[in-house]
């Protein structure tokens, strides 16, 4: 028996920091266009108006940058415009704006978040 697929989902940030999280209806026809006049607005400096696109295929995540001069980023690398396989989980920074890609799991949602070191805070009884 075939278990289905894992249900991702992705959480906008902008750049001070404020985002929403929504799942990713994988049986969508269409793409997720990302952008600062798109359905899926980022606020930031640098941000274009259609950025980049993420499309569901197959239980994957297919991922291309709208100009090869201003490319999105993913986990720090340029995304190209050539649709490529998005790992999930990832990251895709456009300008001072991201966008977290990730599973989400019945009691949870497992993120990536490269840009926040972890802090212990040790208490000491007197």
């Amino acid at each position: 028996m075939k278990s289905a697929p894992a249900t991702i989902g992705f959480a906008i940030r902008d750049h001070h920091g404020r985002g929403s999280a929504f799942e990713i209806d994988q049986r969508a026809p269409e793409g997720l266009v990302f952008g600062s006049a798109s359905a899926l607005r980022l606020t930031g400096e640098g941000v274009l108006p259609a950025h980049f696109v993420v499309f569901p295929h197959e239980g994957r995540l297919m991922a291309a940058s709208a100009r090869a001069d201003r490319p999105a980023m993913v986990n720090g690398a340029p995304l190209s415009t050539a649709w490529s396989v998005l790992d999930v989980p990832s990251r895709i920074r456009v300008g001072t704006a991201a966008v977290d890609f990730f599973y989400v799991r019945e009691s949870a949602m497992i993120m990536l978040d490269l840009d926040v070191e972890p802090t212990v805070a040790l208490s000491r009884d007197p």
